[in-house]
């Protein structure tokens, strides 16, 4: 389950930039209000925690999403054109022909007990087992 911590770190990321954003709502309407009644230490304090926060977080989830994107642009290039894409996909989907009827059956179990993280990984194992697939090295021959 070497994905999990990919999930874990995204809904970090998520909620990190959802506290940001209403942190920094919550100074937005601060400086709405009347001149006598802003509160100048509540601004300054929420204002000093937006800033020292926002780099820390915006770097830890770019940092983590950046290899996840240069990995997934290397893995299309691979391909080398569309054709060879197709060409490919179609092998490569019948040989999960036998594995898939499991994976759904565990999915339709999941997704009766109300367990939506399984449910989200092994989406996520079709999507890149099926079509995220390594190409086989007899490619480069074609």
């Amino acid at each position: 389950m070497g994905i999990l911590p990919q999930y874990t770190l995204a809904q970090t990321c998520i909620v990190n930039i959802t506290e940001l954003v209403k942190r920094g709502d919550a100074i937005y309407v601060a400086l709405q209000q009347p001149a006598s009644s802003v509160n100048l230490e509540n601004i300054w304090v929420s204002s000093t925690l937006l800033l020292g926060n926002v780099s820390w977080t915006y770097q830890g989830c770019w940092l983590s999403t950046e290899g996840s994107i240069t990995q997934l642009y290397y893995k299309i290039m691979s391909y080398q054109s569309a054709q060879t894409y197709v060409l490919y996909l179609l092998p490569n989907m019948l040989s999960y022909a036998f594995v898939i009827n499991q994976w759904l059956t565990r999915m339709e179990t999941m997704q009766a007990n109300g367990n939506y993280t399984g449910l989200a990984f092994y989406y996520g194992l079709i999507i890149k087992d099926i079509f995220f697939f390594d190409m086989p090295e007899a490619a480069s021959l074609m």
